[in-house]
């Protein structure tokens, strides 16, 4: 074989190994760290392929005594594409939350919902996997409107006009109950939590305007936020 030869089977050893290798290593899109056994740190992690919509493997990382991966599962099936980890219940365990593009048996089209699971330090424990919220929704976070360490869930919603809301879940026995929601306005952006406060960026005049979002007497109350 001429030296030519051998350059080009070299060139396709490495490009192989390189495929191989990309096949082996876990891409991160979605992580969270809690406690979710009330006995030490975890890493919890949803990996995929790039441009895809959807993602592949929830892996559970014990972050005690260094790095260790304790939980692997595929949940392609669930059409996963986001990931929260709080606790829900007051018990001092943090749940596991997974955004889902599924059907329910009790609501047979594809619609997002929000699955809520245990981990017992061996499995996920399914939760809550109920069927939907009180409406169809874009988007949901976890936030801590009392500061009591217990997390609520707040969904941006829409109404049937096509405007939307901020919509807000505490946990109750055996489900998600209606909380809290705030005056509809024409769009949401984006809500999140950051520093214990809640903000959202809401579609005004042509422009997105953020608002910092809190717990009112019978509602959520929209206020002007000032940097």
């Amino acid at each position: 074989m001429n030296k030519s030869g051998y350059i080009i089977i070299s060139v396709l050893l490495i490009a192989l190994a390189g495929i191989l290798m990309g096949y082996n290593k876990d891409k991160v899109h979605e992580h969270a760290r809690g406690d979710l056994t009330g006995e030490g740190k975890h890493l919890v992690v949803l990996t995929g392929e790039d441009n895809q919509e959807y993602l592949k493997d929830i892996v559970i990382y014990s972050l005690e005594n260094g790095k260790r991966e304790v939980y692997r599962e595929d949940i392609s099936y669930l059409n996963p594409w986001k990931l929260m980890v709080g606790d829900v219940d007051g018990d001092g365990a943090d749940e596991i939350s997974i955004g889902v593009y599924k059907e329910s048996p009790l609501h047979p089209v594809m619609a997002k919902r929000p699955f809520f699971y245990n981990f017992d330090g061996e499995e996920l424990v399914p939760k809550w996997r109920g069927s939907r919220l009180s409406r169809p929704f874009q988007d949901y976070i976890l936030h801590d409107f009392e500061g009591d360490g217990i997390m609520e869930v707040v969904a941006i919603e829409y109404l049937q006009d096509d405007t939307q809301l901020l919509n807000s879940y505490k946990w109750r026995e055996f489900g998600f109950e209606g909380f809290k929601e705030s005056e509809p306005v024409e769009s949401i952006e984006k809500v999140y939590s950051n520093g214990g406060e809640l903000f959202a960026y809401v579609k005004k005049d042509m422009s997105h305007v953020k608002y910092s979002v809190f717990e009112g007497e019978n509602e959520l109350e929209w206020g002007e936020y000032n940097e």
